[in-house]
């Protein structure tokens, strides 16, 4: 089974601390919420909007742990090109 609504929005991520690059959280959560409603059939994100998406660094100053983020992004895109191949 492919990624749900539910298991994007309830997501969590490593917190990276003082002097590690991260993205910034206010940024990945909005577009996981867009993301989510998407899945749900609410909402217009596309596989290549997943896939282009650039969130700012936090420069050293902690954030969402990039690695960790990206890989659910990667499962996002998958799903969503599955879903627009299909229609």
């Amino acid at each position: 089974m492919g990624v749900t609504g539910d298991e994007v929005r309830h997501a969590t991520f490593t917190t990276t601390g003082f002097g590690t690059r991260g993205y910034r959280e206010r940024e990945v959560v909005d577009f996981l919420g867009r993301v989510a409603d998407t899945l749900d059939g609410a909402g217009d994100v596309t596989a290549a909007q997943v896939r282009d998406v650039e969130f700012r660094s936090t420069l050293g100053r902690g954030g969402f742990a990039e690695d960790e983020v990206d890989a659910l992004l990667d499962r996002v895109e998958r799903e969503l090109r599955a879903r627009e191949e299909r229609a």
